[in-house]
């Protein structure tokens, strides 16, 4: 919180954020949210073998299929905790047919789930697949095992309903019935769509803006008038699915860490679309902090937000020095990669030139009024990655 002189308290910030990191890595985590996908009558959902040269495509129809994935978005994780998949006959090169086939998953193993997109991947899946023909003439008897990286797309239509595309893929090869010690090569591609109802809500959050972690490195202030805080005021809340009811401002909580450890109340809060929430703050963040921005209530994900604020800071690494200056100098003159507007408009006048170079160093040493930022550390985010 600023003060009513304008003054910035600045005490304790590497002890702050380091009881950020425990409070936040520490606490309860959410429950995974198991999705039981049927399959979607609406779509088609396939099981293909090509074998190329040797015997071209057979398809066949998935007529049934039941797949829970579990998904914890705050971990990042997923992985098909059930998958039972009923295919109709496919035909071979020698005009055999594998009769009804079951495809199962008997090992699952843990992949990666990106909240943001609701796009999961799970690389080291192995998929037994038991059939009902003789395939003796192929020297191969059910189930037959294909190792396969998985991967699809979570879309939440509500709160509790949703659908799910899936798809695995991969390459393998087959005795020849035709010639002895010789193989037939193919590639394999299962692609099906699932939908999924649940008994309660699931939501998180899958981006804000500003974007999570990032570090203003702005002005606090006009030069030489520190009567006008200026700063982050406001951040969009997005979750996974459109919500219910509109997010209240009791809903969302700010904790900071550095500065006075008093986070700005929020003061009211816009739905932006039904599925975006506008927090406006009652004051700027503190300069010389970290703040997280959440919802509890809503976010099963724990996928708030942190943002910090550090005049100075360009590079945003949690501490504002000489380097800094290098980094905008190099900017300016057209070296070094793009800057965001959060990194390199000292001067908040909406353009980044060379007078933010001059605004700069008047931040770093102390100049036209500003406290002096050079050497002051508030850390790496406290948020999770």
């Amino acid at each position: 919180m600023m003060t009513t002189s304008g003054e910035v308290v600045k005490r304790g910030t590497a002890v702050f954020v380091a009881i950020a990191g425990l409070v936040l890595s520490g606490g309860a985590r959410a429950a995974t949210i198991s999705l039981p996908n049927l399959q979607d009558r609406n779509n088609t959902s396939a099981f293909v073998l090509d074998f190329g040269q040797f015997g071209g495509v057979s398809s066949a129809n998935i007529s049934a299929s039941y797949i829970r994935l579990d998904l914890d978005p705050a971990a990042g994780t997923a992985r098909f905790a059930t998958y039972v998949q009923f295919v109709e006959p496919l035909t071979l090169p020698d005009g055999s047919s594998t009769g009804n086939i079951t495809v199962v998953i008997e090992r699952p193993s843990a992949g990666t789930f990106d909240r943001a997109t609701g796009t999961f991947a799970i690389p080291d899946d192995e998929y037994a697949i038991y059939f009902d023909g003789d395939l003796s003439a192929f020297g191969i008897t059910s189930p037959f095992r294909l190792p396969s990286p998985s991967g699809g797309e979570v879309d939440f239509a509500t709160v509790s309903t949703g659908s799910t595309r899936m798809e695995w893929r991969g390459d393998a090869a087959l005795p020849s019935p035709f010639q002895p010690g010789q193989v037939i090569p193919f590639s394999y591609a299962c692609s099906v769509r699932g939908t999924f109802a649940l008994q309660s809500s699931a939501t998180w959050i899958t981006r804000t803006e500003p974007a999570g972690n990032i570090v203003d490195a702005r002005q606090p202030h006009p030069a030489n008038d520190a009567s006008e805080w200026q700063g982050i005021d406001y951040v969009d809340l997005t979750f996974n699915a459109p919500l219910v009811t509109p997010v209240t401002a009791a809903q969302v909580v700010l904790t900071e860490f550095g500065g006075d450890g008093i986070a700005p109340e929020v003061r009211s809060v816009d739905m932006l679309d039904e599925r975006t929430a506008r927090a406006w703050l009652s004051e700027p963040l503190e300069p010389g902090s970290w703040t997280t921005v959440s919802v509890p209530s809503l976010d099963l994900g724990e996928t708030g937000t942190c943002l910090g604020a550090l005049p100075g800071d360009v590079d945003g690494n949690g501490v504002a020095n000489v380097h800094d200056f290098s980094r905008l100098f190099h900017h300016a003159r057209g070296f070094g990669g793009s800057l965001a507007s959060h990194q390199c408009d000292m001067n908040r006048d909406g353009s980044c030139n060379v007078q933010d170079l001059h605004h700069l160093l008047s931040i770093l040493n102390g100049n036209a009024g500003f406290d002096r930022w050079i050497n002051t550390r508030i850390g790496s985010s406290p948020c999770r990655d």
